[in-house]
């Protein structure tokens, strides 16, 4: 199910950054608060996401998650002044045509399925 899922992934997580905590300084008690807050956000995100996957194909599952990562990236270049670098803008140009490639894919192989049935 979706909740075992969730638990093993973020228990592996919850490992594996407790397994490094000892070679980082903890932050100030202020900041600690705000790094606690975006962790619960992000599970809390990470819940609902999960549930709202329940109700969609899996294909169309596949592109939200990959769509993720340039919303990520415009976010961080409009919000954050991230740099914009040859890099990014190659990863950006690379994971937008394999989104495009995966829908057209999609959009091909349901016609023939739908032609085949008719």
């Amino acid at each position: 199910s979706g909740g075992t899922v969730l638990f093993y992934m973020m228990v592996v997580g919850l490992v594996a950054n407790a397994m490094l905590l000892p070679f980082f300084p903890l932050p100030a008690p202020r900041v600690l608060g705000f790094i606690a807050t975006a962790g619960a956000a992000g599970a809390l995100g990470q819940v609902l996401l999960t549930i709202g996957f329940r109700h969609i194909s899996a294909s169309a599952g596949a592109l939200l998650s990959t769509a993720r990562i340039p919303i990520a990236g415009i976010i961080g270049i409009v919000l954050f002044s991230d740099p914009v670098t040859l890099r990014t803008v190659t990863g950006a140009i690379l994971i937008l045509l394999s989104l495009v490639g995966v829908t057209l894919h999609n959009a091909v192989a349901g016609a023939r399925v739908r032609h085949r049935h008719a």
